[in-house]
């Protein structure tokens, strides 16, 4: 069997969630080893942060490439919408009382 170079393996990003699969790392929590190369990845494997299936990866072909818009937006936007209402209150608890 050949020996990998962390260069030969491939990076794929979920156009949800923004999350990486790295081939040369593999998901150990989601059952694949590292090294294991997307296209052997089974079919009802799930993106670990957001649980849409592997059709919604695209290849990154170059580790320094910007994710897709999609995936950009959609991360930066997650994280940059506030916390309100209610969101706040469970995360946070009443301060002081009215």
């Amino acid at each position: 069997m050949t020996a990998h170079s962390a260069s030969d393996y491939r990076q794929y990003i979920c156009l949800v969630c923004g999350y990486i699969y790295d081939e040369a790392n593999g998901d150990p929590d989601g059952g694949l080893p590292p090294g294991t190369r997307y296209e052997d990845i089974p079919d009802d494997w799930v993106c670990p942060d957001c649980g849409v299936s592997k059709a919604d990866f695209v290849p990154i072909d170059d580790a320094t490439q910007t994710p897709p818009p999609a995936a950009v937006s959609r991360v930066t936007n997650a994280a940059r919408r506030p916390l309100t209402g209610g969101h706040y209150w469970r995360r946070h608890g009443r301060m002081g009382s009215g």
